[in-house]
């Protein structure tokens, strides 16, 4: 019998590629699809018994020779089979860091009268381990709280995900008490422990001249919805 494979997290449209010049895209869920991939590849290359991820370059997982679930879904989301343990890999609140005065630059390349608005956005991800026991769980969280402090591999996952930096301050909370992972749950009675991936992202962004036709008529209507 042949062995299953799945591509696991990663279902649906990508909308982090830019098909339109000047369109805006989501570039933290890129981030958070390449923090995913950076985990399966560190899984990887674990020996047998030790946390291993059975996939390709392509991202295709063999369930057989997968010890790990590492996927973009929410934790109360999580299908374990075989109760193998799980990576949730999800994003906490992103927000404006305020880094310029108005965010507004007019950069020479620009030759018309664009401006390019820049600022950094300041966003934390969490990678939620999960697993029956709470060892187990917290054995696999630290796994990944060291190797994101101290492995060769996080300049390339900064590289990759067009980040502009991963904190050094990583978070380790405490593990999560029996009963506390989603009530009623088919893993209401698993273990989990969190690690914090604080970082950081520039945005930048060119807006068109105002005598742009385009933003005339928008300009006009929004000028006329106020008066009436």
């Amino acid at each position: 019998m042949g062995s299953s494979k799945v591509k696991r997290g990663n279902a649906g449209q990508d909308w982090t590629n830019d098909p339109v010049p000047g369109e805006i895209v989501d570039r933290l869920y890129r981030a958070q699809r390449m923090l995913l991939r950076w985990v399966q590849i560190l899984l990887a290359s674990r020996p047998t018994g030790r946390f291993r991820w059975g996939g390709d370059a392509q991202g295709i997982e063999n369930e057989e020779e997968t010890e790990v679930l590492p996927s973009l879904q929410s934790p109360d989301r999580i299908e374990s089979p075989h109760n193998k343990p799980a990576i949730s890999v999800v994003r906490s609140q992103a927000s404006w860091m305020g880094t310029s005065r108005d965010g507004l630059q007019r950069p020479a390349m620009l030759r018309d009268d664009s401006e390019a608005f820049s600022d950094m956005i300041g966003t934390s991800f969490v990678c939620n381990c999960i697993a029956q026991e709470g060892a187990e769980a917290q054995a696999l969280a630290y796994l990944l709280f060291v190797s994101l402090r101290v492995h060769r591999w996080k300049a390339l996952l900064i590289q990759a995900s067009g980040l502009h930096s991963i904190g050094n301050d990583l978070g380790l909370p405490p593990l999560l008490p029996v009963g506390a992972l989603y009530p009623g749950s088919k893993l209401s009675s698993w273990r989990m422990c969190q690690v914090i991936v604080p970082a950081t992202l520039q945005e930048t962004v060119t807006i068109s001249p105002t005598n742009e036709p385009g933003f005339q008529v928008l300009l006009r209507d929004l000028t006329m919805t106020v008066v009436t």
